[in-house]
């Protein structure tokens, strides 16, 4: 009897060992995917074919930053682009 209660507890703890691992796993995981890379993008922006201005975007997605980097374009005669 003493070894069939052992036998038994064994199983349950390598179940809870599993059972950690993969939620270890799987947050690990769900981190990586799940967070977006923001850094500072920098748009270039040509007036009427001559002057260049640039300016900065901190802090944000790539496909924000190109949004806005060319939306700017909306004033007439700015061609603007991200860097």
């Amino acid at each position: 009897m003493h070894i069939n209660y052992y036998f038994i507890n064994f199983k349950k703890k390598m179940k809870m060992k599993k059972a950690t691992l993969f939620g270890a796993v799987a947050l690990m995981l769900g981190t990586v995917l799940f967070t977006s890379c923001k850094k500072d993008f920098t748009c270039l922006c040509t007036i009427d074919g001559q002057e260049d201005v640039e300016f900065s975007i901190p802090k944000t997605t790539k496909s924000l930053a190109k949004t806005a980097c060319e939306s700017s374009t909306q004033y007439a005669g700015w061609n603007c682009k991200l860097k």
